[in-house]
């Protein structure tokens, strides 16, 4: 998740990648196991290719947004922007397909564990909201299957089971108002209100992330996913 897998085409495999990968975070990042404070992967926000100037500004906000919670509170995470995936996943049938995209924005945290958000610069939200579900779902299944395949062996499937259908994902919509309270609000969307400023923002984050019910986080599940 982080970066630090197979150094080059010509790393032949025969080391130890997980002991290459914990090698490299303690370096880079001495209290990953048990972080004191944020870590924004990369630590500055980055325009990703291809995206137009008012998506980039949608996810600098939430970014933004993330770093500075996490400065504040001293929020033990990781947040990984913009975080490619490609991954054959089981179907139907004994069929396979491959599930390939990238989520916006994926926080990994020691105490509430793993969220994914996805951010759309729309001023309007009902189809590009359903949009972005879809993309989410991509998301967390595309990892769960990733992350069972690495740690098979080493962490019981029941655990990662567990872990994985509680994780919480949601849209970012910073241009998007609520509107009026008749009209329907998803639960799982950050509207405009609440990525106006840092208050509204650390207040959305307490009743969504910090006061939600979760299970306890498993240290290891944790280790491999910042691994990752």
């Amino acid at each position: 998740m982080i970066g630090f897998g197979q150094r080059d085409l010509s790393d032949d495999g025969r080391r130890d990648v997980d002991s290459g990968i914990r090698s490299g975070l303690d370096r880079e990042y001495p209290d990953w196991k048990d972080p004191k404070g944020t870590y924004m992967v990369p630590d500055s926000f980055s325009c990703k290719h291809g995206l137009d100037e008012r998506g980039a500004r949608a996810e600098e906000v939430v970014y933004k947004l993330l770093q500075q919670l996490g400065t504040q509170n001293s929020e033990p995470m990781f947040v990984v922007h913009s975080f490619d995936f490609s991954q054959h996943i089981p179907g139907n049938k004994r069929k396979r397909s491959w599930v390939m995209g990238e989520c916006d924005f994926v926080v990994i945290h020691r105490k509430h564990g793993p969220a994914f958000i996805q951010v759309k610069a729309t001023e309007s939200g009902k189809y590009t909201r359903k949009e972005a579900e879809e993309q989410l779902h991509k998301d967390k299944l595309a990892l769960k299957n990733y992350f069972q395949k690495l740690v098979k062996g080493k962490i019981s499937t029941r655990k990662v089971t567990e872990q994985f259908k509680n994780f919480p994902a949601f849209v970012a919509m910073p241009n998007c108002q609520r509107g009026d309270e008749s009209v329907c609000v998803y639960d799982n969307v950050l509207y405009q209100e609440d990525c106006s400023s840092l208050e509204s923002f650390a207040k959305w984050w307490d009743e969504k992330i910090s006061s939600a019910e979760h299970p306890d986080v498993d240290q290891s599940i944790y280790e491999y996913l910042v691994m990752r």
